[in-house]
C-alpha cells in the first residue's frame, strides 16, 4: 500500500461522518420547516387558493375545497361537489323549483364575505320571503368563478349551466376588466396564457383553445403540477411560498386595487373605443353576450344582465369621481353600462344598470359599497353593504311584470 492512499477503514469513517451529517441537515431543514408550518398555523396565516387546472376553461375551482380567505375581508369559503362557490345543489332541478343560474367572475364567486352575505344568497332569500315566484320556490345557484372573462362563462354556460335545467340565466357583467379579458391582445390578467379566447370573423365566434400548449398550463397539468395542487392546499409553507412569489411579481402583471391603479388597467372602458384594439374587444364581449342570449333561448330559458359597479363609479365623494372623469374627459363614468344597455335593447333582453342608483345612495348615505377593514374603503371588491344593496335592487327587478315577461320569453331573440 502506497503512504499516500488512504487505509479502507478510513474511507468507511469518513463516509460515515458525511453520511451522519447529511442526515442531520435533512433533519434540521425538516424540524425548521416543521416549525415554520407550525408557526404558520398558529399565527392564523393562509393564502386560500381555489383555482385548479380545467382542460376547458383554462381554470376552474375544485370541488370540495373548504379555506378561510383574509385578503380582502375574511370568510370562509366552501366549494361544492359541481366546483362553484354555493350551496350545495343538485343537478335536476326539484319539483316546484325556479332556477336563475348567474354566472360571472370574482364578484360573484364573493369569496370576500361570508356565503349568506353574497347577493346571489341574499338574492334567493328575498325572491323566497317576497313570493316574488309563487308558488314555486326560488334557487338561485352561483356559477361565478374568480378571474373569469365572459368567454369562459359562455363555455361554463354551455358545457355545465344548463345542465342544471335554469329557468333564468344571468350575466353579472363587471367593467371593471371584463371587456380587457376577451381580447387577448389587451388583457393584462396574470392567467391571460391559461385563458380561453373567441375571435371574429366576421359574425362568427371562433374558439381559440391555443392556452393548452402554454408552458404553464402544461406544468400545472403535469403529475408534478397536480401532486403541488395538493400540497398548496394543505400546507402553509407551500401558500406563503406563493404569496411570497405573488407579491415580488411585476405589479403590471397583477390586480391592481387602490382605485387609481385599478383603473388605470381599464379607464378606457369608460369612453367610447380610442383604439382598433378596444374597438375589437367591445365587439367580441357584445357578440360573447349575444351568443349567450341565443344559447339560453335555445334551450327555452330566460336571459338577462346585470351590470356591476367599480369602485369609483359609486365612491361616495364625487370630488373623486371628476378628478377621474376630468382627466378622460367624460361627462360620467357610465358609459359601459349604457352601452350594455343599448344591446340588451337591440337584442331583446333585460338588462339592470346597478352602478347609478348605487352611486345616488353612496352619495346620500354616504356609504362605501366596496373595500374592507383590512384593506382600503372604496375600492377592491363589494363588501357586504354592497352585496346587500345589490341583491335588494335585482329582486325589485325581477319582480317588474316586464322583466318577468321578458325572462320567461321562450322564442328566440333578435340578434343585432
Amino acid at each position: 500500500m502506497s503512504h499516500t492512499e488512504t487505509p479502507p477503514s478510513n474511507r468507511v469513517s469518513r463516509a460515515r461522518t458525511w453520511r451522519r451529517r447529511f442526515g442531520l441537515l435533512v433533519m434540521g431543514v425538516c424540524l425548521a420547516l416543521g416549525c415554520i408550518e407550525v408557526g404558520l398555523r398558529l399565527i392564523g396565516f393562509r393564502y386560500a387558493t381555489f383555482g385548479v387546472p380545467d382542460s376547458v376553461r383554462g381554470w376552474s375551482l375544485g370541488p370540495g375545497l373548504e379555506d378561510v380567505y383574509t385578503l380582502e375581508g375574511r370568510a370562509r369559503v366552501s366549494i361544492n361537489s359541481h366546483g362553484y362557490r354555493d350551496a350545495e345543489r343538485t343537478r335536476v332541478k326539484p319539483s316546484g323549483v325556479y332556477r336563475i343560474a348567474v354566472l360571472g367572475d370574482s364578484f360573484v364567486e364573493a369569496r370576500q364575505v361570508e356565503h349568506d352575505e353574497t347577493f346571489c344568497a341574499a338574492l334567493e332569500r328575498m325572491l323566497n320571503d317576497r313570493g316574488i315566484v309563487s308558488p314555486r320556490r326560488a334557487e338561485v345557484l352561483n356559477f361565478g368563478v374568480a378571474g373569469y372573462g365572459i368567454a369562459q362563462e359562455l363555455l361554463t354556460l354551455q358545457n355545465d349551466v344548463l345542465s342544471f335545467d335554469p329557468d333564468v340565466v344571468l350575466l353579472a357583467f363587471w367593467s371593471g376588466n371584463d371587456v380587457l379579458d376577451n381580447a387577448r391582445s389587451i388583457d393584462r390578467s396574470p392567467k391571460r396564457d391559461w385563458r380561453p379566447y373567441y375571435e371574429l370573423a366576421g359574425d362568427e365566434l371562433t374558439l381559440d383553445n391555443s392556452f393548452h400548449q402554454s408552458a404553464s398550463f402544461r406544468r400545472h397539468t403535469s403529475l408534478l403540477g397536480r401532486m403541488a395542487y395538493g400540497l398548496r392546499d394543505n400546507l402553509r409553507l407551500e401558500q406563503l411560498a406563493i404569496a411570497v412569489v405573488y407579491a415580488a411579481s411585476d405589479p403590471r402583471e397583477r390586480p391592481q386595487w387602490q382605485w387609481r391603479d385599478e383603473l388605470g388597467l381599464s379607464s378606457d372602458v369608460y369612453k367610447e373605443p380610442g383604439s382598433p384594439l378596444w374597438t375589437d374587444a367591445w365587439r367580441v364581449t357584445e357578440r360573447l353576450i349575444v351568443e349567450m342570449n341565443r344559447d339560453s333561448r335555445s334551450h327555452a330559458v330566460g336571459f338577462g344582465v346585470v351590470t356591476l359597479s367599480t369602485g369609483v363609479q359609486v365612491y361616495p365623494d364625487a370630488s373623486v369621481r371628476r378628478s377621474l372623469t376630468d382627466e378622460i374627459q367624460v361627462a360620467d363614468l357610465f358609459y359601459p353600462e349604457r352601452r350594455i344597455a343599448a344591446l340588451g335593447q337591440q337584442s331583446g333582453f333585460p338588462v339592470l344598470n346597478l352602478a347609478p342608483a348605487m352611486q345616488k345612495q353612496a352619495d346620500a348615505k354616504g356609504v362605501f359599497f366596496h373595500g374592507f377593514d383590512n384593506t382600503q374603503f372604496g375600492w377592491g371588491h363589494w363588501n357586504a353593504d354592497g352585496h346587500q344593496f345589490a341583491a335588494t335592487r335585482m329582486a325589485e327587478w325581477l319582480s317588474e311584470p316586464g322583466v318577468r315577461s321578458q325572462l320567461t320569453a321562450t322564442d328566440a331573440a333578435k340578434s343585432h
